[in-house]
């Protein structure tokens, strides 16, 4: 007499599903971020460039930026706008706020994103996955950094700048160092994994 065969899925299938499900809007989340961030930092380098207009302003530490509509009397004497800055001014804030500091983690919403949209396909341990995950530590690296590269760079060019070093910031590379490690041992795992399957 045959043995009855199991027609439900295995454990590691289910879980596959899972995954692909979980993941389903978390790829719709960081995708929304990243081009809402991606969005942002294209704005504010055209504006920085191009706007000639008195709402868009900085305090003077040049920590905050600011839309105001309502030009106030306090608003006008507590922040400047960005048209009357000098252009080395505007340019060294694009390049450490735009770019080292919004850029990066617009990167960091790409490489969610790609990892996400990885396990919605049902892929998890493959190479792509483990470049994402190293991606992801490198650009949570250079977002931890960025304040204090923006400063330097800041002092370099006779910029004030104030409130550079944050605890974030030590979070953040120290996090991206983890996650960097653990896709080179992701990596190493896959290979082992890979090795013996060739001598099956």
């Amino acid at each position: 007499m045959p043995h009855a065969v199991s027609l439900t899925s295995t454990p590691a299938s289910s879980a596959i599903d899972e995954i692909r499900s979980l993941s389903r809007p978390f790829a719709t989340l960081f995708g929304f971020l990243f081009l809402s961030m991606l969005t942002v930092c294209l704005a504010f380098i055209l504006a920085a460039l191009l706007y000639s207009g008195a709402s868009l302003r900085m305090t003077p530490e040049h920590t905050q930026l600011l839309i105001m509509p309502d030009l106030t009397e306090q608003v006008l004497a507590s922040t400047i706008a960005i048209a009357d800055m000098p252009l080395k001014t505007r340019l060294v804030g694009i390049v450490s706020l735009g770019i080292l500091q919004w850029g990066s983690l617009t990167m960091i919403f790409f490489q969610f994103r790609a990892l996400f949209r990885l396990y919605e396909q049902g892929i998890v341990f493959a190479t792509g996955n483990v470049a994402c995950i190293r991606r992801l530590g490198f650009w949570l690296i250079v977002w931890g950094a960025a304040p204090t590269v923006g400063h330097q760079l800041c002092e370099l060019t006779g910029v004030y700048d104030e409130g550079w070093l944050r605890a974030s910031s030590l979070a953040a590379v120290v996090l991206g160092g983890l996650l960097y490690v653990i896709g080179r041992v992701m990596n190493l795992g896959r290979e082992i994994e890979l090795e013996r399957a060739s001598f099956v």
